[in-house]
């Protein structure tokens, strides 16, 4: 996570801390997906963050880390309108393969 405007690579973080960082990650996979997945897919992004299925989904008000709150639902809603794109929040730690690899 980047966390300085002056970087090229800035997308809004101002400080580190694990929401900003899930925050990060799921606009990594937003980024990926736009970018490699074939238009009319069907996606899901499984986070196990329900602070950031919740603010990318604007089913809670961003209190903080607003500008990057911004960028995860610009994309998401970008991503909707060509893919058939879901966010959906599974336990942390509980076995899952990809979440416990990551």
């Amino acid at each position: 996570m980047i966390c300085d405007e002056k970087v090229a690579d800035w997308i809004g973080a101002t400080v580190g801390s694990n929401n900003v960082a899930e925050l990060c990650a799921v606009i990594e996979a937003e980024t990926y997906i736009k970018l490699h997945i074939p238009h009319d897919a069907k996606v899901t992004i499984h986070c196990d963050s329900d602070y950031a299925v919740k603010n990318t989904r604007k089913r809670i008000k961003a209190q903080r880390n607003r500008e990057l709150v911004r960028v995860a639902i610009q994309a998401y809603e970008s991503i909707a309108r060509t893919h058939d794109i879901a966010i959906a929040w599974l336990k942390g730690h509980a076995g899952h393969n990809g979440d416990e690899k990551s």
